[in-house]
């Protein structure tokens, strides 16, 4: 695979016309999109290899580097003291297809979250439980809005055991997704993980490459209250350690 992606690069830069000396001054047309016709299917590259083949590819034909790139990885840690570049917008952002809740809000998430959303939608339906779709992708300025307006409303103490700042939410990489059911009495209520649908999801997320990003027992790590309703997509490999050690990200060997 490695040999394959480095010849398909070096093919690829021949097709290049010319190079300038300069950085280039858009850097997402000169190199994101590059690789990402380099990498094809994302599930089938790591992120040691991708990061490789970019810096050999930014050092060979010296363009600028593109920032939005490091900012992708499925299993990017973004916490309260891991963030996100002001203007990092996921670059695969589409509508969700799956079913949402009658108040949704921000329903764009990442084309491949939305991939194994929907199997995972689709199987909790099967086994009976109904599961929608509440708040996808949030921009940097609109988690800005939202922080802000709870920190007025409860205190900035307060509110930031159950929202992040901007910069700091997981909702800005595309890869979280808030989600109740018609049976929750609230859209983010304690009670949906004591719900069936909510019992379903925190045992079978995992198998479809999703994990309770803030569960029970894990505030003092994680920094945030218990929130069955919060998914976040990690993938399959990641998702199911983290399910079988009942460990949370913050917690992994960098």
């Amino acid at each position: 695979m490695k040999k394959f992606l480095w010849v398909l690069l070096l093919l690829l830069a021949g097709c290049v016309s010319s190079v300038s000396e300069e950085p280039q001054l858009n850097p997402v047309k000169g190199t994101y999109r590059f690789v990402e016709e380099t990498e094809g299917n994302l599930s089938l590259v790591d992120d040691a290899l991708r990061f490789s083949l970019y810096d050999k590819f930014i050092s060979e034909l010296r363009l600028s580097r593109d920032p939005h790139y490091y900012y992708r990885s499925i299993t990017l840690l973004v916490n309260k003291k891991i963030g996100l570049p002001v203007d990092f917008v996921p670059k695969d952002l589409i509508k969700t297809s799956v079913a949402l809740s009658p108040s949704s809000s921000f329903t764009s998430i990442r084309r491949d979250v939305n991939n194994a959303l929907t199997v995972m939608f689709d199987a909790a339906l099967e086994d009976g439980y109904q599961l929608r779709f509440h708040s996808g992708y949030r921009s940097y300025s609109a988690q800005k809005r939202i922080y802000e307006n709870y920190a007025q409303k409860f205190g900035k103490a307060q509110a930031d055991v159950f929202s992040a700042k901007a910069g700091h939410s997981e909702h800005q990489t595309g890869l979280a997704i808030d989600i109740t059911s018609p049976s929750s009495t609230g859209l983010f209520a304690v009670d949906f993980g004591d719900s069936n649908e909510g019992m379903w999801v925190a045992k079978h997320a995992h198998i479809f490459g999703f994990i309770i990003r803030y569960p029970k027992d894990k505030n003092e790590i994680t920094g945030y209250i218990y929130e069955p309703w919060h998914i976040r997509y990690v993938g399959i490999p990641l998702a199911t350690q983290l399910y079988e050690s009942g460990l949370v990200m913050e917690e992994l060997d960098n």
